[in-house]
């Protein structure tokens, strides 16, 4: 989503009407999504098997938005990118480990914190620094870095933190993260690389995309752990406001 909400001097009007209209409404329809499925939970258990194709449309949209620009402020600005690359997979994994063992979280959320931390930034992110007024460029940058590096370090990450709650196969894990995210960011890049005006004309439809893919994803996770999130109540609350707080505070 880079073209979203770093405009260039040749983004048609049509894309940036959409890609406004898409990233503010984006935080509406993520809560809105997760209230539906805590509500109705038996309604969606229908989308897990969707999850994993989902993130990789989200991954292939987010290649398809990529330009030599967004890699020309990595060349440009590599302190500020690897300060927050670093931050990314330093301060949110430990973040995670910490709040695990304060809060004294069972096996199975204690690991599935820890492996959030773990996760790089993805296209929410960017979406995220847009509604902010951040620096979405350097926004775009980070999240293709840490995307890219994703399939050797977060693997590494959850073993090594999460490992001790639950049986990490970090391995397979990587496979996995390289089928589901390298993979199509690359196939985006070729796609870009290759039929440009193709990708010019879908440009206005690709933050719609992204937006209800990421969605999608919110709704069906959250229905597949609607009752482990009941049973486990204000401790998951607890820890996912503590976990994100202190990576804002700290970032």
């Amino acid at each position: 989503m880079s073209s979203l909400p770093n405009p260039s001097p040749t983004a048609s009007a049509a894309e940036e009407r959409s890609a406004r209209v898409a990233v503010t409404l984006f935080p509406l329809l993520i809560l809105a999504g997760g209230a539906v499925a805590l509500a109705a939970p038996a309604a969606f258990t229908g989308l897990g098997a969707w999850i994993n194709p989902l993130l990789g449309i989200i991954m292939f949209g987010m290649g398809l938005t990529l330009t030599p620009p967004d890699f020309a402020v990595i060349a440009k600005r590599p302190v500020p990118v690897v300060i927050g690359v670093v931050a990314q997979y330093a301060i949110m994994p430990f973040l995670g480990w910490l709040v695990a063992a304060a809060l004294g979280l069972p096996p199975a959320l204690a690991a599935g914190v820890i492996l959030v931390g773990c996760c790089p930034g993805g296209t929410a992110s960017n979406v995220v620094s847009y509604l902010a007024k951040g620096d979405v460029a350097l926004s775009v940058a980070m999240t293709t870095v840490s995307t890219l590096i994703a399939p050797l370090l977060t693997p590494v990450l959850a073993l090594w933190l999460a490992g001790q709650y639950m049986p990490v196969d970090a391995g397979s894990m990587a496979w996995s993260i390289v089928q589901i995210v390298l993979f199509p960011v690359l196939l985006g890049l070729v796609v870009r690389l290759f039929l440009p005006r193709l990708v010019d004309k879908a440009l206005p439809a690709l933050p719609w995309i992204s937006v209800l893919a990421i969605t999608a994803v919110v709704i069906a996770v959250v229905a597949g752990s609607a009752k482990a999130i009941f049973a486990a109540g204000l401790l998951v609350l607890a820890a996912v406001i503590l976990h994100n707080g202190l990576g804002y505070a700290l970032g």
